[in-house]
């Protein structure tokens, strides 16, 4: 009887930590964590190795000559990602939802792939942050510009280019992204562990926010607003 009595206060005090501390982040948490920081840094790379050669940045969107939407700034990526045989398979004139293009989304890069999606569905949380305003944002939905640009406005340092948006998954190919307003508008506040936010700028450093406000990230996500963050 007492062994009995002694386990159930064991187990009532456990429940009573999980209540009142809902913030106990966990190991396997912090390590997913920072596999988000070290895969938005890859990207952050990629981006800044494409910017080298062609001079700009990739646009959000590749289209054909009839303004149709082919596929993502993440295939013209796999080059610098050193996914050479990828984008050898993938089709550069067909759209990424072609039946040949299709069946290559369950090859996701491996920077790609984030810990609470199925990866076997190619599916993504890492998005460009583009505005439906022609060069408010790093990356532009179908033209592009160069680094060089956006230093000179708020600064390499001071723009985000690309975030983990864990509320809306795309598949990696797809042409999909996010709004500044989209992604202030959908952020985390999950009780059971800190809030947090994760993004890479276009000097390509790695920044976790945690309890994200508007406040806090408004600076970042735009890149001629001449906010600098504090």
């Amino acid at each position: 009887m007492k062994v009995t009595i002694g386990c159930l206060t064991v187990l009532l005090g456990l429940a009573l930590l999980v209540v009142f501390m809902p913030n106990l982040d966990t190991p396997r948490t912090q390590s997913r964590r920072m596999q988000v920081m070290m895969d938005l840094k890859r990207i952050g790379l990629a981006l800044s190795y494409y910017e080298a050669e062609h001079g700009t940045l990739p646009p959000a969107v590749v289209s054909d000559a009839e303004r149709n939407s082919l596929y993502s700034w993440r295939v013209l990526l796999l080059p610098y990602l050193e996914q050479h045989n990828l984008y050898e398979e993938f089709d550069l004139d067909q759209a990424w939802d072609s039946p040949a293009n299709l069946s290559l989304s369950s090859k996701i890069p491996t920077c790609y792939i984030c810990w609470h999606l199925d990866y076997s569905q190619g599916e993504t949380a890492f998005v460009a942050l583009v505005s439906t305003d022609e060069r408010r944002t790093a990356i532009l939905r179908e033209t592009s510009q160069a680094l060089a640009d956006i230093a000179a406005d708020d600064g390499l340092a001071a723009t985000a280019i690309v975030v983990e948006d864990r509320s809306h998954p795309v598949i990696w190919s797809q042409p999909q992204d996010v709004s500044p307003e989209q992604f202030l508008d959908n952020l985390p506040t999950d009780e059971s562990i800190t809030p947090w936010v994760a993004l890479v700028t276009c000097d390509t450093s790695t920044s976790e926010i945690e309890n994200p406000t508007r406040t806090k990230l408004l600076p970042l996500l735009y890149a001629n607003d001449g906010k600098v963050p504090k």
